[in-house]
């Protein structure tokens, strides 16, 4: 059991530091292209970004849940 907890939180904190990324890298792109930028690529790439930070605090709290 102690073990299972242990992975279970070690995913969590991988998966949280994802988050962190992604976030960072939204950032990041908003600092690089402004809020004006009114690409279809620079669009689709946030639309990414945040479907992929979606998933991963479902994943987190999923992995909560388990503990």
């Amino acid at each position: 059991m102690h073990r299972k907890r242990q992975r279970i939180s070690s995913r969590i904190k991988k998966a949280q530091q994802k988050l962190e990324e992604l976030r960072h890298r939204a950032e990041h792109a908003l600092n690089t292209f402004g809020l004006g930028s009114d690409t279809n690529e620079l669009k689709a790439w946030f639309e990414d970004n945040t479907e992929q930070m979606r998933l991963t605090r479902l994943e987190i709290d999923r992995k909560k849940r388990e503990l």
